[in-house]
């Protein structure tokens, strides 16, 4: 846990320096709290209960073209995530800090990211991940490749990388200036290289299929500012390796939850 003590301290630096370094910048933000009926990490089945997740996004503007990107993003289990400490139900604790770039159309990132457990589940594990997004076009399509620094996220044992390819389009089914209705159209493919998913070489890992819809919450009072209320399934049909730590052949998740952007 050292290394993450580390990684939340620098973070916390990075936010207490924000307001010098975004005097004269443009600076966005998000938040968001949910519930997910399953927890599937890239296609690896990490529980099959509840879970509670939260984010939270800062977004600097350091030119026209240049911004940095820090997260984090928890998980907690609803049951005990298998190791018997104070802690026990905080299963991951995400920190990760970037770079994005426009250049023509299409939106390039370089992020650094460190997943830690809390709870002990897992060591920790650091990657690079290099991402190219094309949000101008219907389809949204995007790729990542995550490139493992040590330990592993995926079945290989030892640090590996994953690639993913999907499209993201979006639709609005219901038109209207204060209760519009949103509707997101995922659909992504895992990849396996260097024996993420515990085989040799590439392998195919997961494809999955769902939608998010969403819509602004307006019961709220003004003063908390606009937030959205959205609910999603995604139907995820796993790879080989990838099927033995789940009940079936395909996973079905679904999730809840409320954000917010300023």
């Amino acid at each position: 846990m050292n290394k993450f003590r580390f990684l939340a301290s620098l973070l916390v630096v990075c936010l207490l320096a924000l307001p010098v370094v975004a005097a004269d910048r443009q600076v966005h933000g998000s938040a968001g709290v949910g519930v997910a009926s399953d927890y599937v990490f890239r296609g690896i089945t990490q529980a099959t209960d509840w879970v509670f997740e939260s984010n939270v996004g800062i977004d600097v503007e350091l030119s026209d073209n240049l911004s940095l990107i820090l997260g984090t993003n928890t998980v907690v289990f609803s049951s005990s995530a298998a190791t018997a400490n104070n802690l026990a139900d905080w299963y991951e604790a995400q920190l990760s800090i970037g770079v994005q770039t426009t250049v023509s159309d299409l939106y390039l990132g370089v992020t650094y990211v460190s997943y830690a457990s809390p709870a002990d589940a897992f060591a920790t594990v650091q990657e690079v991940v290099l991402s190219v997004v094309a949000p101008e076009y219907w389809l949204q399509p995007y790729a990542v490749l995550a490139i493992e620094l040590n330990n592993t996220r995926g079945l290989s044992g030892d640090k590996a990388i994953y690639a993913e390819l999907g499209v993201a389009p979006t639709i609005i089914i219901f038109e209207s200036k204060t209760q519009p209705i949103t509707i997101i159209l995922p659909v992504r493919v895992g990849l396996g290289l260097d024996g993420y998913y515990g085989g040799n070489g590439a392998e195919f890992g997961f494809a999955s299929c769902g939608a998010i819809a969403s819509t602004p919450l307006t019961i709220l009072p003004e003063a908390l500012g606009e937030w959205t209320i959205s609910t999603s399934v995604e139907f995820i049909y796993l790879g080989d390796n990838a099927k033995a730590l789940a009940s079936d052949d395909i996973a079905i998740v679904g999730k809840f939850g409320i954000s917010t952007e300023f």
